[in-house]
């Protein structure tokens, strides 16, 4: 079963019924998914869903319920919110109206993905059997027969069965290549290369993936994987040379956590060979990652990654960094479907610390570094000897802490040391034991609250805050807790809650210039417009400095109307000869205007620049998106672009400054059709669009010389025009339908203008067009 042929047929289908976006959606979900586009399939999984549920489709839900599946739980790791789903799709694709979709055999690799992230050795059993059973059922010519193999010999491999495994990818090389399909044994790539890495044939694992760069495929994950394989085998050849640089930024592993492990595994056999710094930012990295697993669910992926991270800290010298990563382990082993050999490998990882920290105690350094600590007198002495290493600086912070329980100063450094080492669920604990006992610290509460805020535990810090402000406590930590409920608002985009906590910062400090800032802008999202310029009044009277306040009071005193505003500040900012009075409405130049429109699609527009921050649109856009030629607009001024004005080699797009359309002031009230067929002449072209103008309707062509037109295959090309009618919405359409016939009668050749036809409902005129339509490849 050719499930892509599928997919095609689905397409032309629905293109033939007319839903366009849908089709659309299901071409780029596996397009975004492979290439880890992950945002743009979360923002398309829920319209297509509705859509193929509008229309009743089970089997296209199918399709992007397993590509959804595909992106969160196969590429970004999300078990825990997605295993429910994997179950849930698995019973509805094998229903009576779904069986026999040919993506429903996909839904079974979907579950067997989110069991072995969850604990491949502990589902061993249940992987295979669920592999094994759909297996019977499919051969070679199934575009799945791969993916399953896959699965069953990841599921062989996570029971260390290498053998078995190996024997099992040979047997399926083998199906392939007498299926003529010998190319696809590299969409198997990754259990080959694993299975030859656990048997220690190394070159033969190289080869492999040396080959597989050959075939492309798979996108921007499959290629990650391949360069990680390349940096692992090369590391356990001992070719650090070819190692190191195949390795990926770590900036691209933690956005999919499909491809942690791997470099976790290929990063220690660079710290062991010397060619990857072994400090506190790898032990971060670490961190990161083993944080993210356990929370998505991949408990034991996560439980190798802790230990790993715990045999480097005591590597480097850090016995205690190690003894929390063996607590964090500790915790996950519950969580494991099965333990096995998990707590034995807990207990001699703790033996290895418990022989560290002794050595420690032993070295004349950590005595010397304890002793000096004895002789200071005061928090700060400490503070004044820390380094540039949050590591290292820990172990002071911590024995400073036993003697100065009180100090404010050493619980703040010591949370922000364990939020470098990414450990700030450590800071959090030390912080609010500290304000259980002090709480009226206003350094700690802000700490505190700052570090909720960062790691997006709103509900934790909406408590906390509003719990402190019910307190009798200091002006200084109520501030701080206005500050953080106030961001944590504004954050979630609740600028009415925000306020409140915004406006009582006012109150206590009147001149706070990012209160007011914050303010300003708020009043303005939420509608309060007069409220807004009272604030950007007073920011701009308290500034010497001409800036974006005034940009903003520009913005605010347009659509207010509040012309002699726009002039100061106008005048502010450098713009000369502004009228003096009443309102602007001046030639400043071409820009360019970006929409976004109903469906979240961004679209741009021609425009001329007429004031400081208005324009009005002078391009008129296709029938299927929404007018605005001759619309005034405010727009923002912040350029999104950075414009090339006069600079031949840059796109025409980019010569002009493009701003984000705010509101409209003036709307131009068009309509716009098409105008399509042969062109008729420069100097009839130009009649017609005179006679058009006439009407109050404008013309504009969209098409160049590459726009050729035949009436069959020997015939010359004939240059082509296809061009946009902008219609008032005062005018009759009947009569402009009538100059354009009577106008154009006599050409050469035909000219048609069907939707406007179609909209007057004249069937038989549009059946002609039709027809002309077809005659001329239109």
């Amino acid at each position: 079963m050719d499930i892509w042929k599928w997919s095609l047929d689905v397409d032309k289908e629905l293109i033939h019924q007319g839903n366009y976006r849908l089709a659309h959606l299901m071409r780029m979900l596996p397009h975004h998914t492979v290439e880890e586009n992950h945002s743009q399939v979360d923002a398309m999984v829920p319209e297509a869903l509705a859509l193929a549920r509008a229309i009743k489709n089970p089997w296209i839900e199918v399709f992007i319920r397993h590509w959804n599946l595909q992106s969160r739980a196969v590429h970004r790791y999300e078990v825990t919110d997605m295993l429910p789903e994997a179950v849930n799709l698995l019973e509805f694709a094998h229903r009576e109206e779904t069986r026999d979709c040919p993506q429903s055999v996909c839904v079974v690799q979907d579950i067997d993905i989110c069991y072995g992230l969850a604990d491949g050795p502990g589902y061993v059993e249940e992987r295979l059997a669920v592999a094994k059973e759909t297996l019977d059922k499919i051969d070679t010519s199934w575009a799945c027969f791969t993916c399953i193999s896959g699965e069953y010999a990841s599921a062989l491999l996570d029971g260390k069965r290498y053998e078995e495994a190996l024997s099992f990818l040979e047997q399926q090389t083998q199906a392939l290549l007498l299926a003529n399909k010998h190319n696809k044994r590299f969409s198997i790539r990754d259990a080959w290369v694993e299975t030859l890495i656990n048997l220690q044939r190394y070159e033969e694992a190289y080869a492999f993936n040396q080959e597989s760069y050959s075939h492309n495929g798979g996108g921007e994950s499959s290629q990650i994987e391949k360069d990680l394989d390349k940096a692992r085998i090369s590391a356990y050849l001992g070719r650090y040379d070819d190692a190191k640089p195949a390795l990926p930024e770590f900036e691209k592993i933690i956005k999919s956590l499909q491809h942690c492990l791997h470099w976790a595994e290929a990063t220690r056999l660079l710290v062991d060979a010397g060619i990857i710094s072994n400090d506190w930012h790898l032990n971060a990295k670490f961190q990161q990652m083993s944080d993210q697993l356990s929370h998505n669910g991949v408990i034991r992926e996560a439980f190798t990654m802790i230990l790993w991270q715990a045999e480097l800290a005591l590597k480097r010298g850090h016995p205690n960094t190690a003894t929390r990563c063996c607590d964090r382990a500790q915790a996950l082993i519950p969580r494991l479907r099965q333990p096995l050999d998990a707590p034995q490998l807990l207990e001699e990882m703790r033996a290895d610390i418990a022989k560290a920290q002794q050595r420690r105690e032993n070295e004349p350094s950590w005595s010397d570094k304890r002793g000096l600590l004895t002789t200071l007198e005061e928090p700060y002495q400490v503070l004044e000897q820390l380094g540039d290493d949050p590591e290292i600086n820990l172990d002071s912070l911590e024995e400073a802490r036993k003697r100065w329980p009180e100090s404010e100063e050493l619980v703040i450094f010591t949370a922000e040391a364990y939020e470098k080492l990414a450990e700030s669920q450590y800071g959090l604990e030390i912080l609010s034991e500290f304000l259980e006992t002090y709480p009226d610290s206003p350094g700690a509460v802000s700490q505190y609250g700052l570090l909720l805020f960062n790691h997006g535990q709103r509900e934790a810090l909406q408590n906390f805050a509003s719990a402190q402000l019910k307190r009798n406590l200091s002006e200084q930590v109520h501030y701080s807790c206005h500050i953080l409920l106030a961001s944590q608002s504004e954050k979630d985009g609740e600028f009415e809650l925000a306020k409140p906590h915004l406006y009582a910062l006012l109150e206590t400090e009147p001149d706070d210039i990012t209160a007011r800032k914050k303010l300003a802008k708020m009043e303005r999202q939420t509608g309060n417009l007069e409220a807004a310029l009272q604030h950007l009044d007073l920011l701009v009277e308290m500034s010497e400095k001409t800036g974006n306040y005034d940009w903003d009071r520009m913005v605010v005193a347009t659509l207010l109307e509040e012309w002699d505003k726009v002039r100061h500040s106008a005048e502010r900012v450098g713009f000369e000869d502004i009228p003096t009075e009443g309102s602007i409405e001046q030639e400043m130049g071409l820009c360019r205007i970006q929409f976004r429109e109903a469906d979240g699609e961004s679209v741009t527009y021609y425009a001329m620049r007429t004031g400081p921050v208005t324009a009005r649109i002078v391009e008129i856009a296709s029938p299927s998106h929404s007018q605005h030629y001759d619309d005034t607009v405010v727009f923002e001024p912040v350029k999104l672009n950075e414009p090339k004005e006069g600079d031949e080699e840059a796109s025409p797009d980019n010569q002009y400054p493009l701003y984000a359309s705010i509101q409209e002031t003036k709307t131009g009230g068009y309509t716009s059709y098409i105008l399509d067929g042969v062109h008729p002449g420069n100097e009839n072209w130009l009649g017609l669009k005179n006679a058009l103008k006439g009407l109050g309707c404008e013309c504009q062509v969209q098409s160049g010389k590459r726009y050729q037109l035949h009436l069959d295959d020997d015939s010359e090309p004939l240059l082509g025009v296809y061009a946009y009618i902008a219609v008032p919405e005062n005018q009759a359409l009947q009569e402009v339908a009538d100059l354009l016939a009577t106008t154009t009668q006599n050409y050469a050749h035909p000219l048609i203008w069907p939707d406007m036809v179609e909209k007057r409902g004249d069937k038989e005129e549009l059946e002609r067009q039709r027809g002309i339509e077809q005659e001329y490849g239109l």
